[in-house]
């Protein structure tokens, strides 16, 4: 063999047994890096894989330690860093089978950024099945945290075939009342997206019609055999409500409106509801007020929908009863709509911005919790401390009130308080919280509840006499009012069951006579603000499907003032 082969054969050798050993070198560092990643060491991790990927010479490790180096970086929050080296591997490494990986911990840091388009735009460049439903299901998380309706239309507008903000988009309008919904955009989302349209409020109704005579259906327990036997018991209030009803219709007569009144007895039964509506004059009625109990009024909720009849609870202060129906309303407030106007009293009239919330466990309080927190924080106050009362922790309550704030209100965490907001109607939770500020003596915060606090028996107007005590009343009894004088000429007394049941007729013959039978779908065109005599302070249905219009009652000595000036913008 010549001397230049040999030295050819030397040279090749060597350079393969060099290359052999860097690549056993790098793949060292590679295993010791991922002994490192496994163990959750994400530090040291990072330092051999950034030495992998800053060697100088190209190896076969080099994508790995890139895309783990950056899962380091992201598990250690240098956020900008993993991104940065996400990004890094996608553009070097274009064709690297695992692509789709980097990609779904991309989509991952935009989405946790905020940055919704980036986002979808990664996603949707996953072609991997499964990593594609992982990533998905990332979106469908953090696209609840999306409540604005312009953003989510703009976001909807660059990715017009993107279902998940779709839904997200359809579902924040379906939170709206009625009169602030863009009914089209509602419906063209569930159309093109193939919506249960069962789940949204979508006015796909009928033309609604003014009629010189509408017919109403109150069904109702009146319990009719029990009182055929001299047994009214405890359907009293129901008998009396009726009353209220023809004292309402009477009235109506005279003002020009005619209104026929059809009772139907449920008896408290889910069943006799069932065979009341299989009744062809039902589906004829213009109005059904009632039924009061869950299943009967279940039912009613289900035929109101098919046949495209409102109906109206006057009892309920509940907002699940007209969630999800564009047929059902309330006659009195919801829980939440009275949290909304004591937020603004309390933050606008009184300047109170720092507030503790005290709630129950029902979902009712944790929803009126949540709205005095959103309108208060408009109004750049916050909300402090939100506590939730639990029976079997009163101990632990009672000392937080009377230890947990100091002499100058200063919370635990060190913020100062200037009033509490008790978000609950039940008795339990308005008694403790009553109970516990009273330990305070003379030390205590302005209190604001419910008017229903005054029919329990554990909370007595001396308490809340005693106390800054303000109280939202979704019924205020005025008996100067020209209602109450006109109702006491037939009656020897005028209690809250006449009351409502003359306010019931007259509010929603109001809107019929102004809307027709189907006024919901009317908006400006139509006031929904009620003129005629109430016993009741007011009514306002302009912006939702319960009323708006709610006094707040200060306690002073003997006397319940009405406070807030309600102002009919």
């Amino acid at each position: 063999m010549c001397k230049k082969s040999i030295l050819l054969f030397v040279f090749v050798f060597s350079s393969i047994f060099q290359l052999e050993a860097q690549t056993s070198s790098h793949q060292r560092d590679y295993q010791k890096g991922k002994e490192f990643f496994n163990e959750g060491n994400y530090s040291l991790a990072a330092q051999v894989f950034r030495g992998l990927m800053n060697s100088g010479d190209e190896h076969r490790f080099e994508a790995y330690a890139t895309f783990y180096y950056a899962v380091s970086a992201y598990q250690q929050g240098e956020y900008p860093l993993a991104k940065a080296s996400f990004r890094q591997l996608l553009r070097r490494f274009p064709s690297w089978h695992d692509r789709d990986e980097a990609r779904l911990w991309l989509t991952r840091l935009y989405f946790q950024e905020g940055d919704l388009l980036l986002a979808f735009q990664e996603k949707n460049k996953i072609e991997n099945g499964e990593l594609r439903e992982k990533a998905n299901e990332l979106a469908k998380f953090h696209m609840l945290e999306i409540k604005e309706i312009p953003r989510l239309e703009r976001l909807l507008n660059e990715f017009p075939y993107e279902e998940i903000i779709a839904r997200q988009l359809a579902n924040q309008i379906n939170l709206l009342p009625l009169t602030q919904q863009d009914e089209a955009l509602l419906d063209f989302i569930v159309e093109e997206f193939n919506f249960d349209k069962s789940q949204y409020k979508i006015l796909d109704i009928r033309s609604s019609q003014k009629k010189d005579r509408y017919r109403v259906a109150v069904i109702l327990p009146f319990m009719h055999k029990n009182i055929q036997k001299g047994r009214i018991g405890g359907n009293q209030f129901v008998v009396d409500f009726y009353r209220g009803l023809q004292l309402g219709q009477e009235y109506l007569k005279s003002e020009g409106i005619n209104i026929e009144l059809y009772a139907y007895d449920t008896e408290n039964d889910a069943k006799v509801t069932k065979e009341i509506l299989k009744k062809e004059e039902i589906k004829g009625m213009d109005l059904i007020i009632g039924p009061l109990y869950p299943e009967p009024f279940r039912l009613v909720a289900e035929f109101a929908r098919q046949h495209q009849i409102n109906f109206v609870n006057p009892y309920s202060t509940n907002t699940e009863i007209i969630d999800g129906s564009p047929f059902a309303h309330l006659l009195k407030a919801s829980q939440s709509t009275q949290a909304g106007v004591v937020a603004r009293y309390a933050g606008e009239a009184l300047n109170m911005r720092n507030a503790l919330i005290i709630r129950g466990t029902e979902k009712s309080d944790s929803l009126a919790a949540a709205i005095y927190k959103n309108e208060l924080t408009a109004l750049g106050g916050r909300v402090v401390k939100e506590v939730v009362f639990r029976k079997d922790k009163i101990k632990d309550f009672n000392e937080f009130i009377s230890e947990g704030i100091d002499e100058d209100f200063v919370i635990d965490e060190g913020d100062t308080l200037d009033h509490i907001f008790v978000a609950t109607t039940r008795e339990i939770v308005a008694a403790g919280v009553v109970s516990a500020m009273e330990i305070r003596r003379e030390n205590r915060l302005p209190l604001f509840g419910n008017f229903n606090w005054t029919d329990f028996n554990t909370v007595s107007i001396d308490q809340l006499s005693r106390m800054e005590t303000y109280l939202s009343c979704e019924t205020y009894v005025d008996n100067l009012r020209p209602a109450a004088e006109r109702l006491l000429e037939s009656l020897e007394v005028l209690n809250d069951d006449v009351a409502l049941g003359h306010d019931a007729i007259v509010v929603f013959a109001e809107l019929m006579k102004n809307g027709g039978n189907l006024f919901q779908k009317y908006t400006n065109e139509v006031p929904k603000i009620v003129k005629l005599e109430t016993v009741f302070q007011g009514y306002d249905f302009r912006r939702s499907q319960d009323n708006a219009f709610v006094p707040i009652i200060k306690f002073h000595d003997t006397e319940f003032p009405v406070v807030n000036d309600y102002m009919l913008d």
